[in-house]
């Protein structure tokens, strides 16, 4: 691992064990760099703010696994072991969530929109939907998708993983489903 690399993930785990001591809004980059014994200088070297390093902990924890390798197939197992990840650090994920929601929900509804558009740009290849639809189909349930996280979080990930991922690949199922019948239905006759 790089040394920039190390710096960051040694800045994302400290805030990560003060968002769970004392939360997000409470803490200060004195504090995380306190923690990690570095000076300020080593972290407005990587990091802008908090909040950048919040979005980097995000992407590294939770986004890249989910990203990484994903395709039609495997898509939910991916879900879930996001969802998995975010339970095992649940600590962290509901302090920070509560106090920055929409934080959160930009950063994943941007990878989700991008995901769910190369999932439609390749289940339509002969163009049929167009690309204003699958643009607004993308970031509808990208959005969705995202405030159902959003929601399990704030409310303490009560529910399992596995029943969240269960839930959210059988709704795109029942989703495809219906647009296959809804297409069907609607075919002119020949």
């Amino acid at each position: 691992m790089a040394d920039s690399q190390i710096t960051k993930k040694a800045l994302g785990d400290g805030l990560k064990e003060l968002v769970r001591k004392k939360g997000f809004d409470k803490v200060s980059v004195g504090d995380i760099t306190g923690a990690c014994g570095m000076g300020r200088q080593s972290f407005y070297y990587h990091f802008q703010d908090k909040f950048e390093l919040l979005e980097w902990v995000y992407y590294q924890d939770a986004f890249a696994p989910l990203c990484e390798g994903i395709t039609l197939q495997n898509w939910p197992m991916k879900l879930r072991a996001m969802l998995d990840r975010m339970y095992d650090e649940r600590k962290f994920y509901v302090a920070a969530i509560k106090a920055q929601p929409g934080h959160f929900s930009e950063s994943l509804s941007r990878i989700l929109e991008a995901l769910f558009l190369q999932v439609t740009e390749r289940l339509d290849e002969e163009n049929d939907v167009g690309e204003e639809r699958r643009k607004f189909g993308a970031s509808f349930y990208a959005l969705g998708c995202c405030a159902v996280v959003v929601h399990w979080a704030q409310g303490g990930m009560r529910v399992a993983p596995d029943t969240l991922a269960r839930d959210i690949y059988c709704l795109a199922k029942d989703s495809e489903r219906a647009a296959i019948r809804l297409a069907e239905a609607t075919e002119p006759q020949k």
